[in-house]
């Protein structure tokens, strides 16, 4: 089965690499007449055809990332449990983020007009901060702790 989907997947990156090809070659035939950014050039159906090509890539990598971590999920249950432990621990450092950036709003009404946003604007970013913030904490620490508890084990 994983021998036939990486086959598939191969050839779908080869096509997707050569139509990338092609819209490039007719990019540099036709080129003299994008060279000017002006409405025409902007809607040309040349350059439309690559944003076409972007979202089928998206598209496929999107379905992929749903589809095949489901398959490998029925084939290995236990890998399974270990993937929605480490799903639930994000939503856990999603959460404590999420609290300690909503005690931390700073901002006036006055200077929320100013800088045209919300405060729940405010609020995600921030929590988004922490996000990064907790999770490069913690890479950092598995990456220093990890040659120690291989040393330790053996």
């Amino acid at each position: 089965m994983e021998k036939k989907f990486l086959l598939i997947m191969k050839i779908v990156t080869w096509v997707i690499m050569g139509l990338g090809v092609v819209l490039l070659l007719l990019v540099l035939l036709n080129g003299d007449n994008l060279a000017k950014v002006t409405e025409e050039s902007v809607n040309s159906p040349i350059l439309n055809n690559y944003l076409y090509l972007t979202f089928i890539a998206l598209g496929i990598a999107i379905i992929v990332t749903i589809i095949f971590p489901i398959i490998n999920a029925v084939t290995h249950p236990k890998q399974a449990l270990k993937g929605l432990l480490v799903i639930a621990a994000f939503v856990v450092v999603g959460l404590i983020s999420y609290l300690l950036a909503k005690g931390d709003s700073s901002f006036s009404v006055q200077e929320l007009n100013r800088l045209n946003t919300t405060d729940q604007t405010v609020l995600l970013v921030g929590a988004s901060i922490y996000f990064t913030y907790i999770i490069c904490a913690a890479t950092i620490i598995v990456t220093i702790l990890s040659p120690v508890f291989k040393h330790f084990k053996k």
